[in-house]
């Protein structure tokens, strides 16, 4: 059963910022980053706004624990 999950959770967080980052590289792709600075682009904003909220939320569990 766990090996299943193995499986499926990368592909379906793979599908899921497909969907969701689609819209943004279409955008940058029309300036003159193209599609490889496009895609670079929006991956790094979605790592670092994913980075930022993690430490943001443990920010706040610390302060709480505190």
């Amino acid at each position: 059963m766990a090996t299943g999950l193995l499986i499926v959770v990368p592909i379906a967080l793979a599908l899921l910022f497909a969907f969701l980052l689609t819209p943004i590289v279409g955008v940058l792709e029309r300036t003159f980053l193209r599609r490889t600075g496009a895609i670079a682009l929006s991956l790094g904003l979605a790592v670092t706004g994913l980075a930022f909220g993690g430490w943001w939320l443990y920010q706040q569990f610390n302060a709480v624990a505190k």
